[in-house]
């Protein structure tokens, strides 16, 4: 993997963050509709079996082990996002980190990244292929 090919991998980790809270958010609205639905047919469904049926129970649970699960994915995706952001700080040269950081890690455009540094869009992608350069030929490994 290159050393570009490993960056993009925390520009990809923002978008899956970002999946993965739609989801969380989608869960957490679902469950309170059924809850709320629950709760207004809770006599009904006593009088009619007896016992209310535990569906709602059910799903509840369902929805809170799902709703786990997204969050314990944000948080390992956040370590890898962290540790490609410790190879971005080891580069000396401040422009280079810069554009780096404001690219990968911020998800900047680069034409955000440019009006942030003042520079020309040209020139900012010039440092980003030096700034690449700077990580030299090492082999990343595929984090995500």
């Amino acid at each position: 993997m290159t050393a570009k090919e490993y960056l993009l991998q925390a520009r990809m980790i923002d978008v899956k963050i970002r999946a993965k809270r739609a989801q969380i958010k989608h869960l957490e609205e679902v469950a309170e509709s059924a809850t709320i639905s629950f709760a207004a047919n809770f006599d009904d469904a006593r009088v009619q079996g007896g016992q209310p049926k535990n569906k709602v129970l059910d799903y509840a649970v369902m929805a809170s082990d799902l709703t786990q699960e997204l969050r314990e994915d944000i948080r390992r995706l956040l370590r890898i996002k962290r540790e490609i952001g410790k190879v971005i700080k080891r580069i000396q040269d401040d422009r280079y980190r810069t554009v780096l950081e404001f690219y990968y890690l911020s998800h900047m455009s680069w034409k955000q990244v440019a009006e942030k540094m003042n520079y020309c869009e040209r020139h900012v992608r010039r440092l980003h292929s030096k700034a690449l350069k700077t990580l030299g030929s090492k082999r990343f490994k595929k984090m995500s």
